[in-house]
């Protein structure tokens, strides 16, 4: 900011430093500074004085409630803000726009930016990540397709199955990633026990449904 001082030819001040006549609000810092002009010598000299406050910059913190999502969770981030004038505006990206908080669905791993600003000091830029842990590979193998009546098997071929817990139809499976049943659809749940994410598929264990007759 230039100062506008009048008459000219005089001496300005500021804390009792000599200075050119402008202010920079971010290089006096937070808290209370004396501008002085000082015009004249002896007893034609003449002094004025006035106070001026800068407040403290703007400074915040981003956060989520949960930094680290399985596929297809959502999450809300938030951010805290301190300093500035009253009125900080958030301004979030990529795409969520403004305000202070945001509800979040991510397909994939994001690196979210917030700028802070109010109009009047420096804005002040934060980044916030949020991780999302990749699907697992669930490659499929199937029994030779029966007659009705008769067992065939569905296989999981999973990298190592003790890292899962397999449900089929709600129930634990006695061999796991396998499942021998009669022919039909069984739905199956696998949870990575590291993670804690999940992923379900219904399958079809091969064969013949049951015969149907119609008498008149």
């Amino acid at each position: 900011y230039i100062v506008d001082l009048s008459p000219a030819a005089g001496t300005f001040m500021i804390d009792g430093n000599v200075s050119a006549p402008q202010i920079n609000p971010s290089e006096l810092g937070f808290g209370n500074h004396e501008l002085e002009y000082i015009v004249g010598f002896g007893e034609c000299e003449d002094r004025q004085s006035v106070y001026i406050a800068v407040s403290a910059a703007i400074s915040g913190d981003a956060y989520a409630l949960r930094d680290t999502l399985c596929p297809n969770e959502s999450t809300s981030i938030f951010v805290d803000t301190q300093g500035g004038a009253d009125d900080i505006v958030a301004i979030w990206s990529p795409g969520l726009g403004f305000g202070k908080s945001h509800f979040i669905s991510p397909a994939q791993s994001t690196t979210y930016n917030v700028t802070l600003s109010d109009g009047c000091s420096d804005d002040f830029n934060i980044s916030l990540g949020i991780h999302v842990i990749d699907t697992f590979d669930v490659p499929v193998s199937y029994g030779p397709e029966v007659c009705y009546g008769d067992s065939s098997f569905i296989d999981l071929n999973l990298d190592d199955p003790s890292e899962y817990e397999i449900t089929w139809d709600g129930e634990l499976s006695p061999n796991g990633n396998i499942l021998e049943e009669l022919p039909g659809s069984y739905f199956v749940n696998i949870i990575n026990q590291e993670t804690g994410c999940q992923q379900n598929y219904t399958l079809e264990v091969p064969g013949a449904g049951p015969l149907g007759a119609g008498f008149n």
